[in-house]
C-alpha cells in the first residue's frame, strides 16, 4: 500500500501524444520513487484554458475549473484519520458550509458550442 494518496486531475495536455504528455511521464515516475499512489479523479473535464482562444470569457473558465475542484473534493482517497473539524460558528465552518451548500446542487456543465466558421 502507497505511503501517500492523492486525487489527481491530469488534463488534456497531459494525455498520450498531447503537448505535455511528457509531464505525465515525470509525475508517474517521480509518484512511484516516492511510494505515492496517484487517482485519477473521475468524469474529469477540460480547465478550460483552450476555450480562452474562442473568446468564450471567464464565467466558463471558472465554471469548468470549479467542476473538477468539486470532483475532487467528492473523490478524495480515504483518510487514515479525519482533521479536526473547525470549532462551530468559527469563520472557516461558515466558509466549509457555504461551500457544501452551494455546490451540491451543481449541474454537469455542458461544453460550449462552437461557432461555425
Amino acid at each position: 500500500m502507497a505511503r501517500k494518496e492523492y486525487a489527481f486531475y491530469p488534463g488534456c495536455s497531459s494525455q498520450k501524444g498531447a503537448s505535455a504528455s511528457n509531464y505525465l511521464t515525470s509525475v508517474e515516475s517521480m509518484c512511484k520513487t516516492l511510494d505515492i499512489k496517484m487517482t485519477e479523479i473521475p468524469d474529469w473535464n477540460c480547465c478550460g484554458a483552450s476555450i480562452s482562444y474562442a473568446e468564450a470569457g471567464e464565467l466558463p473558465r471558472l465554471v469548468m475549473n470549479a467542476r473538477n475542484f468539486a470532483l475532487s473534493e467528492q473523490n478524495r482517497p480515504a483518510r487514515t484519520s479525519s482533521p479536526p473539524a473547525p470549532p462551530a460558528g468559527s469563520a472557516r465552518a461558515s466558509r466549509r458550509s457555504a461551500w457544501n451548500t452551494a455546490t451540491a446542487s451543481w449541474p454537469t456543465p455542458t461544453p460550449p458550442s462552437r461557432k461555425p466558421a
